[in-house]
């Protein structure tokens, strides 16, 4: 184990400290890759990770270490939680787009007060993918109409590209 030590008035940092990066794995994006592949991505940079042990301990220690690849292995468990993640981020993005619309002002209206929007929807969207409802119970009265499985008119437009990306895993 690395140990690390920060100076006053910093007490500890955890998480990936070099900062982000562009993945790219051979033949594009993660969620092209075939299921039963493991793949390592070709351009990452090795990255700090710094970490705390026993946070609310006398006896913290922090350390950290160096993350040198990332690899995927992707099964059927997996890409149905990147397809459920997407159309989840897709449909919350087209959402927040248009503030003008009457379902935005729905779920604004039905959020509490202590709740981001985010908070309050995602949880929602990514059930309502899950289940492949075909409408996605926000509150009560406020549904969002999910493209991959209803014939109805989206109250919560999203691009066609993104549509055919995700259809085979939420669709019905």
């Amino acid at each position: 184990m690395k140990r690390i030590e920060y100076i006053c008035p910093i007490d500890y940092v955890r998480g990936n400290i070099s900062g982000r990066q562009p993945i790219e794995y051979e033949g594009g994006n993660a969620y092209s890759i075939t299921d039963g592949d493991r793949v390592s991505s070709d351009n990452y940079q090795p990255r700090m990770v710094a970490a705390v042990r026993g946070l609310y301990s006398k006896r913290r220690v922090k350390y950290f270490s160096v993350r040198t690849k990332t690899t995927v292995n992707m099964t059927t468990k997996m890409r149905e939680s990147m397809a459920i993640m997407g159309g989840a981020g897709a449909l919350f993005a087209s959402l927040i787009r248009n503030k003008e619309a009457l379902i935005y002002a729905q779920c604004v209206a039905a959020k509490p007060k202590e709740m981001t929007l985010r908070a309050f929807v995602f949880p929602s969207l990514q059930e309502g993918l899950t289940a492949k409802a075909a409408n996605i119970a926000i509150a009560d009265g406020v549904s969002i109409v999910n493209p991959w499985v209803s014939s109805d008119t989206p109250n919560v437009p999203v691009d066609a590209d993104v549509l055919d990306k995700f259809s085979s895993v939420l669709s019905n």
